[in-house]
């Protein structure tokens, strides 16, 4: 992959000072009381779309700095939210990420199962019971 940091250092210094620009004569407009408010808009519209890129083309420079350092742009840890104790006490029956399961011995579990192999026309799936059963 080429090196383009570059050229990402280069549109969001140009971005940055786009959106610090317009969001000046924004507020010079607005001093100055022009008489329709929404002309005003124009260029505060442009300095939030021009921030916008100033801070992806940024996020895409942290992205290959950490890169060339060899370091993984994703953090390793759980991206799920971990429920909070009144979030766990409203939820009732309702599995959320973090929760710790028991999955039953494959004997329960084929008791539960009707003669075509299935729990509410959910098939089970005899290659999965050595990997899961009996195991938190």
């Amino acid at each position: 992959m080429p090196d383009v940091r570059g050229s990402y250092g280069k549109t969001v210094a140009a971005a940055l000072l786009a959106t610090v620009g317009s969001i000046a004569i924004a507020a010079w407009l607005a001093v100055w009381g022009w008489p329709v408010a929404a002309i005003a808009l124009v260029p505060l519209a442009a300095g939030v779309g021009f921030g916008l890129v100033g801070g992806g083309g940024l996020i895409a420079l942290h992205r290959y700095t950490l890169e060339a350092q060899g370091q993984p742009y994703l953090p390793e840890r759980r991206r799920e939210q971990v429920p909070g104790p009144l979030r766990r006490a409203l939820r009732g029956r309702r599995l959320l990420p973090g929760d710790l399961i028991y999955v039953k011995p494959l004997a329960a579990i084929l008791a539960t199962l009707d003669d075509r192999g299935t729990v509410d026309a959910l098939p089970f799936m005899p290659g999965t019971a050595d990997s899961f059963t009996l195991r938190r």
